[in-house]
């Protein structure tokens, strides 16, 4: 969220948090109508970086979808213990 605050320049942002009792994951998505940007030459921020660093930590998988002037999505799966 920090980073949606700070580069984003968005004016709408969501969080959806899903955790089906059928299955042992939890899915978050976290999603902003901001800039975008290029999510390949971006990947080296310390943001971006911290937070792919927490989700691989957690034995997660993290998704970016952005490209510039069309918002960004990040999408977290990360395995119920």
């Amino acid at each position: 969220m920090s980073n949606v605050v700070k580069h984003a320049n968005a004016t709408q942002c969501t969080v959806h948090v899903t955790c089906p009792a059928d299955k042992q994951v939890i899915d978050i998505e976290i999603a902003d109508n901001g800039q975008g940007f290029d999510p390949v030459a971006a990947v080296s921020g310390i943001g971006l970086l911290g937070m792919k660093e927490r989700v691989h930590g957690a034995a997660g998988q993290l998704t970016i979808k952005s490209q510039p002037g069309n918002g960004t999505r990040i999408l977290i799966r990360l395995l119920r213990n």
